[in-house]
């Protein structure tokens, strides 16, 4: 029980070091002050700065995945139209939350080389809405649902990850998400 309270005070130390520093401010002395714990007992969880952030992008990445999973969940049983807006705020609404964070976090991952694990996010995401998407092929104005699974869920992830960036007012005040809508709307639904 301690050593799970002790990961979640680091992580959360962790993404306020991140997005209030930057990724050249974040170091594992900072870290371990803002979460009250030694530099010797953040070592016993994370080994580096590139660790640090890996562990950082991995928390976030889960807490995006459950969204999309609960959207998903949620929306079974809805016309593809109503889906796919509940997928695209459920996509946003993590990074709208706190765009300077998520900012921070993309930056970091990029730094550190830990992009994979953003990619491999998008993969599940495919993963998750190939089926809901081949349920609903009579829906869907594109010859393989699968592959606009694929298309769709790149696109939104490719938009995000530049918006949230470059556009993170847009991001914020639901515009960029309004704009992702329209996107995928437009591709499947024709």
């Amino acid at each position: 029980m301690r050593s799970r309270i002790t990961v979640e005070a680091v992580l959360e130390a962790a993404f306020q070091v991140l997005t209030a520093e930057g990724f050249d401010g974040l170091t594992t002395t900072a870290v371990a002050e803002r979460a009250g714990v030694s530099v010797g007992t953040l070592y016993q969880y994370v080994p580096d700065k590139a660790a640090l952030v890996g562990a950082v992008v991995e928390a976030y990445l889960a807490r995006e995945e459950d969204a999309l999973r609960a959207a998903l969940a949620e929306g079974e049983h809805l016309p593809l139209g109503d889906l796919l807006d509940r997928l695209v705020d459920a996509f946003f609404g993590i990074h709208a939350e706190a765009t300077d964070r998520s900012a921070a976090i993309l930056t970091g991952a990029e730094r550190v080389g830990w992009t994979a694990g953003i990619d491999a996010l998008t993969d599940r995401v495919v993963a998750l809405l190939a089926p809901a998407f081949e349920a609903r092929a009579a829906e869907i104005a594109r010859p393989d649902p699968a592959r606009a699974a694929f298309v769709t869920v790149h696109a939104v992830d490719g938009f995000i990850r530049r918006a949230v960036v470059e556009r993170a007012d847009d991001v914020a005040s639901g515009v960029a998400a309004e704009e992702a809508k329209a996107l995928v709307r437009g591709y499947l639904l024709g």
